[in-house]
C-alpha cells in the first residue's frame, strides 16, 4: 500500500500541482499508512505537507485542516510527544467545534481522543 500511495502523490503533484487539495489528500493517505505502520516521524513529515497545502488552500478554520491536526496529534501521542499531541488535538477540537458543531461525529471522535490521552496521562502519574 505504501508504494501505491507514494505513486499517487507523484501523480497528483504532476497532474493537479503541489498546492491542490487532492494532493493534500494523497499526503494524508500516505501519512496514515506510515502511522499505522508505527513510523510516526515519517507520518508527521507527510502530515506536515498535508497541513501546509490545507492552510494554503482552505485555511485554518476548515474541517479538513482540523482532521490533519487531529491525525498529527495522535501520531505525536503515539510516539511519546504527548505535550505536542495534546496541543494539536485541542486545536483540532476547537476547529471541529466551530465548523461542524459540538455533536458532529468528527468533533466527538476528537474529544474522545483527548479523553483517552487524559486517562493515559493519569496512568503515567
Amino acid at each position: 500500500a505504501l508504494e501505491m500511495y507514494e505513486k499517487a502523490v507523484q501523480i497528483r503533484e504532476a497532474t493537479e500541482g503541489e498546492l491542490h487539495p487532492d494532493t493534500a489528500n494523497e499526503y494524508n493517505s500516505l501519512a496514515c499508512t506510515h502511522h499505522r505502520m508505527g513510523k510516526h516521524d515519517k507520518a508527521l513529515e507527510m502530515y506536515e505537507k498535508d497541513l501546509a497545502i490545507g492552510l494554503a488552500t482552505v485555511g485554518e478554520q476548515h474541517a479538513s485542516t482540523a482532521m490533519t491536526y487531529n491525525n498529527m496529534g495522535l501520531a505525536c501521542c503515539n510516539k511519546g510527544d504527548r505535550a505536542r499531541g495534546l496541543d494539536l488535538l485541542n486545536r483540532a477540537l476547537a476547529i471541529f467545534t466551530a465548523t461542524l458543531g459540538p455533536t458532529h461525529p468528527s468533533t466527538l471522535s476528537c474529544q474522545q481522543s483527548l479523553d483517552v490521552q487524559a486517562v493515559k496521562n493519569d496512568d503515567d502519574d
